[in-house]
């Protein structure tokens, strides 16, 4: 999951796909917080940011050791980690694409959190490794260029469609769709 920018719900919109997938469907889901810059899964879960993902990677931690596994919820988060000061670099490193496979062979789903499209190269590194994307958008609040120039720097081929987030109106909570609305890619 990513967004055009920061503030699009994309964080939350991936705890809440994880957490319905996970109860809902009884796989075994994973959710990873990507976002190397500004992590904010450790919160929605109230979990400790480390150990996490750059631990892992870096060597300071098991996977065992940062897995977090929510019971109550049939959900296992990753939390991101302490700090790194080359995040690009640890995406695109040989211990992330040993350490998705490894989470690929563990896990039925695996939901990355990443950070937004621009202006970073992390989003570009990560969808390399990605088997889909969604693109996270705000009503009324994302602007078409935006998405247009996220879109444009992605292999769209694996673009599985685009989230409506906080869509409002009357209609949308009355059908039941809470704020949410899904467009097929």
């Amino acid at each position: 999951m990513t967004s055009p920018a920061k503030g699009d719900g994309k964080s939350l919109t991936a705890a809440n796909l994880a957490l319905t997938m996970a109860q809902e469907y009884q796989h075994r889901v994973l959710l990873v917080d990507a976002d190397l810059r500004r992590p904010t899964l450790h919160q929605l879960f109230g979990a400790g940011e480390a150990p996490g993902l750059t631990d892992v990677l870096m060597g300071g931690a098991t996977l065992e050791d940062a897995l977090v596994p929510l019971t109550d919820h049939h959900l296992t988060v990753l939390p991101s980690g302490v700090p790194a000061t080359h995040p690009a670099e640890l995406l695109g490193s040989a211990a992330m694409r040993r350490t998705l496979d490894t989470l690929r062979s563990r896990f039925d789903r695996v939901i990355l959190d990443m950070p937004p499209v621009t202006p970073l190269a992390d989003v570009h590194i990560l969808s390399a490794m990605a088997d889909g994307i969604l693109m996270i958008v705000r009503a009324g609040v994302t602007q078409k260029p935006a998405i247009e120039r996220a879109l444009a720097g992605l292999d769209t081929s694996k673009v599985l469609g685009l989230v409506l987030n906080e869509t409002g109106g009357e209609e949308a909570m009355a059908a039941g769709y809470g704020g949410y609305a899904y467009v097929a890619g």
